[in-house]
């Protein structure tokens, strides 16, 4: 559609220019808008705590000494991780001093902290290695592959690159040195202020196998079958009315809005209210629920 202007000539010119400018600032409005709806939302990771094999806790939203918190998940036996962890510790000594730390994550069930302790004095690994007994961590990183690395920023909690540590580990076999090294090159991006470039590959590793009732193929979970039964018998004495926690857990509507918060004091280990190490034996008045039960209420 044409727009006719009349009035004098410098009228004219300055209309003309008016809708020039208009149209300008609509479509970098029209480009801006377009732009935020393709960017990936950066993905916030829930707080968690885990032990490592010797019984020390690591509570990731504790570290706000640093800038940002690397993992590496791990695996007995997996070639992948024996062929990158090497690679893996020596970038915890680059960045030693650059506010950066390194810690692996076990989530393979077949695996316990005796055999993690094995494997880790064979291959002489000294970095920490949490156990995530439950596998909640994990499932809730949406880990799928051992091998895959994450790097989270503690400004923010979201993570700013994941996926391969470099990539000289290809479809049916390696690269002699690898090309480009995905978690290095992020680190340094990161560290200095500027844009990672990739901030997301396909990590190569053995796939991570979840026990019921986190794995894939597990049936629904039923809340007034599986999940009230536990609260019932684990959490209402103190969620309930005149008591000391801090909602009631009266109906599910009542659950259901508190399910995330539920959920995150799950990984944090801040619920339930009980800390003892069941590796030490059994305790009286125990307070804690067990792995099935969390993975119950998580799913």
């Amino acid at each position: 559609m044409r727009r006719v202007i009349s009035g004098p000539p410098g009228l004219q010119l300055q209309l003309t220019v008016a809708w020039i400018l208009l149209g300008a600032v609509a479509l970098l409005h029209a480009a801006e808008s377009s732009a935020n709806a393709r960017a990936p939302k950066a993905e916030e990771v829930t707080d968690f705590s885990l032990l490592d094999v010797n019984g020390r806790c690591y509570q990731l939203r504790r570290q706000t000494e640093v800038k940002a918190v690397v993992l590496m998940i791990g695996g007995n036996g997996c070639p992948i991780v024996r062929q990158n962890v090497h690679k893996f510790q020596a970038l915890r000594q680059k960045f030693s001093g650059k506010k950066a730390r390194f810690w692996m994550i076990n989530a393979s069930p077949q695996d316990d902290d005796a055999s993690i302790k094995r494997e880790a004095n064979e291959l002489n690994i000294n970095l920490p290695i949490l156990k995530d007994e439950s596998q909640l961590v994990a499932y809730s990183l949406g880990v799928k592959r051992t091998a895959e690395v994450i790097a989270i920023s503690t400004k923010d909690w979201t993570i700013f690159y994941r996926g391969a540590l470099d990539d000289q580990l290809v479809e049916g076999g390696s690269k002699p040195e690898p090309t480009e090294n995905y978690l290095e090159n992020a680190l340094v991006a990161f560290l200095s202020g500027k844009d990672v470039a990739l901030a997301k590959t396909r990590a190569a590793g053995c796939v991570v196998h979840y026990e019921a009732p986190l794995g894939k193929l597990e049936n629904d979970i039923s809340y007034a079958k599986d999940v009230a039964p536990i609260l019932a018998a684990q959490c209402v004495s103190c969620h309930s009315e005149g008591n000391i926690g801090p909602f009631n857990m009266s109906s599910y509507k009542a659950v259901k809005g508190y399910s995330d918060t539920m959920r995150e004091v799950l990984l944090n280990k801040q619920m339930p209210p009980w800390h003892a190490d069941p590796h030490y034996g059994k305790f009286q008045d125990d307070r804690s629920i067990s792995i099935a039960q969390a993975r119950a209420l998580v799913r």
